[in-house]
C-alpha cells in the first residue's frame, strides 16, 4: 500500500505543474518537445 501513496502522490503533483484555463492545458517549450518529439532548434524554425 505504502507504493499506492507514493505513486499518488507522484501523479498529483505532475497533474498540479499544469497550467490550466478555459479548461485547456497550457504546454511549456520543454512538454512541446517531448510530445513532439523534436529538438529545440526545430521548434524555433
Amino acid at each position: 500500500m505504502e507504493r499506492f501513496d507514493i505513486l499518488k502522490e507522484q501523479v498529483t503533483s505532475n497533474q498540479s505543474r499544469f497550467i490550466e484555463i478555459d479548461g485547456e492545458v497550457l504546454l511549456d517549450n520543454q512538454d512541446v518537445l517531448q510530445l513532439l518529439k523534436i529538438s529545440s532548434r526545430s521548434l524555433q524554425g
